[in-house]
């Protein structure tokens, strides 16, 4: 709240549009609530990752054996939301629906798979590191490739798909297109 508060404070100052002191209080509150400003909806997230660990905590000491089950589902089911985010979401009527839903990019379940990921990563710390270590180079390799294929990926979906630069853009996808209420 102190760090919206600071920033916003000097947003007045140095008179970034759409902040001004009349509407001041109603903006803080809005961005305390909804965490859409300065990046603040990590924080409404991590809040809501912390309800939710103690879950994370019991599957993966109930599923011990499975852990690559468990990443794998996951990473499947992150797909399956990024693909109905982006293709599907844009052509359905939200706006009776709950803010928390509305605004996916504060939904803690659209980022499901990193924190997963996390918690596997934690428990097979060395084994990964190894993993690392050996395909190093390979890694570099499809990062640098993905990377570039951002790139590509973005004209294809204004050129081809014909969507809008908001909606192309790979950033805005999960968080910033859909942040406010």
């Amino acid at each position: 709240m102190l760090w919206n508060f600071i920033l916003m404070v000097f947003a007045l100052i140095v008179g970034l549009p759409g902040f001004t002191l009349n509407n001041f209080g109603s903006t803080y509150y809005s961005a305390i609530i909804h965490g859409d400003q300065f990046y603040m909806y990590y924080i409404l997230v991590t809040l809501q990752l912390y309800l939710l660990f103690p879950f994370l905590v019991w599957l993966f000491k109930k599923f011990t054996g499975h852990h690559g089950w468990i990443l794998g589902i996951s990473f499947a089911i992150q797909m399956l939301l990024m693909f109905a985010i982006k293709y599907g979401l844009p052509h359905i009527d939200d706006s009776n629906w709950i803010w928390w839903l509305r605004a996916y990019g504060v939904n803690v379940f659209t980022y499901q798979f990193y924190f997963i990921f996390g918690a596997f990563t934690s428990l097979h710390y060395q084994a990964m590191v190894a993993f690392i270590k050996k395909h190093a180079k390979a890694i570099g390799t499809v990062t640098l490739a993905l990377g570039l294929g951002t790139v590509a990926y973005y004209f294809w979906n204004r050129n081809v798909l014909g969507l809008t630069h908001t909606s192309a853009y790979p950033l805005t996808n999960l968080t910033c297109c859909c942040m406010t209420p």
